[in-house]
């Protein structure tokens, strides 16, 4: 043991009495990574260890003192014991190295705060925000008779999740252990991104390998598909709302593989049946999000948070909740059913807004008094009756009809009859289906080579190329284009014909690759 100036050093380490370092180098032994760190042992000469904040399978974290700002941080150490192989040793650092990376990439009041990969003499560390807290999990329960105050906590967590998958990332771990509550449980921060991948991109967690906690994983999770994206997660927060509301888990099994075939084939207890208090409308959202199919779950967190909202102001926000649900009823349509659905409201003589959604676009239809007045798609320029025949043909999703809803003013109107326009849709979408028959939104084009620059091709398809990276399937790419679904589809087919793109095609069991949808 080495004594400098009222410093100690040992085994490599620098302790520190006060806040002074002594600034030189000492190497680390390898069986490091076996030992607990002693208080006052600097990291990287600034990161003063203060106490053991808590141990994972992987790595321990420590409160330490930022001796460069006065200021306590979470110190994460990753664990590299002498047990693991060589192979056990470099995927270990390698998803330390990604979650560093995917943290980095964030910055928003509801995300535990990064600030720094520190590799010190072969130890590898994360310095992060320092949040005394609570886990959800443990307050969950004091919580679960005041609806209003967890909907609060749980807007905050989408909000979180809004902003990373904004960002195309994926959490893949979310569970109320990782999300720890703050300032007298007044507001949340979303922990542990050991996981995490950028949508479409393999990561070291992702590779060969079923990584995550069973009970909160997606369907498409389970499987490790590629289209694995932010829906996933959206699934895994139904489960959290499930369980923090219900005290129990949606599939309760005694063991991973049991749990795995409920969530692939088995429907959960409706969570209002174990909770009454939560009433029908946040019952049907919490579903919504755990459906199978990611294209029945909402498009994004953004959505869902508007709908909490309405649920939290006029259910939960008075003295005495409504004795009818507030929310209109969110119904699916599947194998391009939904003409049949704006049939019946034209028939009806309704008048409102549809809204509508997929996994990747959401639309409106507005009518009056059974006359379809408009239609647009977000982030689409189509004029209304191209956005309708459009809308017409999503080939799965789910709507809802706000009934008596003023279009907004400056909205193009539609001179047509409604049959007329029904007539028209009916049109397109089998015009559109004698190339859908080839095509599933989920399946994956990739280029195998790129047209010379006199090629004849669509305009779209020049662009869905500058798009394509084998990552993105059909139905991003439609969504990001600024082209109708019938020019992507045909532009895909220009490429495909001409051996310019591979085209992966995902596929149900027993569903024939090129099988035939039906039409309204």
């Amino acid at each position: 043991m080495l004594v400098i100036s009222g410093i100690r050093v040992e085994a490599g380490w620098t302790r520190v009495l006060g806040l002074r370092t002594y600034q030189r180098e000492f190497r680390m032994p390898e069986s490091t990574s076996m030992l607990r760190l002693a208080k006052g042992m600097a990291i990287a000469q600034r990161y003063a260890i203060m106490e053991e904040f808590g141990q994972g399978g992987t790595a321990t974290v420590y409160q330490a003192m930022d001796l460069q700002t006065n200021q306590l941080v979470a110190l994460k150490h990753l664990n590299l014991p002498p047990t693991l192989n060589d192979a056990e040793r470099e995927l270990r650092i390698q998803r330390f190295r990604n979650e560093a990376a995917v943290m980095a990439l964030v910055d928003h009041p509801h995300i535990m705060g990064f600030h720094e990969l520190i590799e010190d003499d072969g130890e590898l560390f994360m310095a992060l925000e320092f949040l005394p807290g609570v886990g959800l999990d443990r307050l969950a329960a004091d919580l679960r008779y005041q609806p209003a105050r967890l909907l609060d906590l749980v807007d905050q967590l989408a909000d979180a999740l809004e902003h990373i998958h904004a960002r195309g990332i994926v959490h893949l771990d979310l569970k109320p252990e990782n999300v720890l509550v703050l300032n007298q449980g007044q507001s949340v921060k979303l922990l542990d991104f050991g996981i995490a991948r950028i949508e479409g991109m393999e990561t070291p967690a992702s590779r060969n390998a079923l990584v995550g906690t069973v009970s909160y994983m997606s369907p498409e999770q389970l499987q490790n598909s590629k289209l694995t994206q932010a829906q996933s997660d959206i699934y895994s927060l139904g489960v959290l709302m499930y369980e923090i509301f219900t005290g129990r888990l949606p599939y309760d099994a005694d063991n991973h593989g049991t749990a795995i075939l409920m969530i692939m084939n088995s429907e959960p207890a409706p969570p209002v049946q174990l909770n009454p208090i939560m009433g029908e409308d946040l019952n049907q959202l919490i579903l919504t999000c755990m459906h199978k199919e990611p294209q029945h779950r909402f498009t994004n967190c953004r959505q869902l948070r508007q709908l909490m909202r309405v649920v939290r102001q006029r259910v939960f926000g008075g003295s005495q909740p409504p004795t009818q649900p507030v929310l209109p009823r969110i119904r699916m349509f599947k194998d391009f059913s939904l003409g049949q659905g704006v049939q019946k409201l034209v028939q009806n003589q309704a008048g409102g807004q549809l809204l509508i959604w997929t996994s990747f676009e959401e639309g409106s239809i507005w009518l009056e008094q059974g006359h379809i007045l408009t239609a647009d798609i977000k982030n689409k320029n189509h004029d209304a009756l191209l956005a309708f025949k459009d809308i017409l043909c999503w080939e799965s999703g789910n709507f809802i009809y706000i009934p008596n809803t003023q279009l907004p003013a400056g909205k193009e109107t539609l001179q047509q009859s409604s049959q007329d326009l029904l007539v028209q849709a009916q049109a397109h979408s089998r015009e559109h289906h004698q190339l859908w028959d080839m095509y599933r939104e989920t399946d994956l084009p990739e280029a195998t080579m790129m047209p010379s620059g006199n090629e004849n091709l669509p305009d779209a398809a020049w662009m869905m190329l500058e798009l394509m990276d084998g990552n993105r399937c059909i139905g991003q790419l439609q969504a990001n284009l600024p082209y109708p679904r019938l020019e992507v589809l045909e532009a895909l087919k220009s490429l495909e014909d001409r051996q310019y793109i591979f085209v992966e095609r995902i596929r149900k069991q027993n569903e024939d690759p090129y099988g035939a949808y039906g039409g309204y």
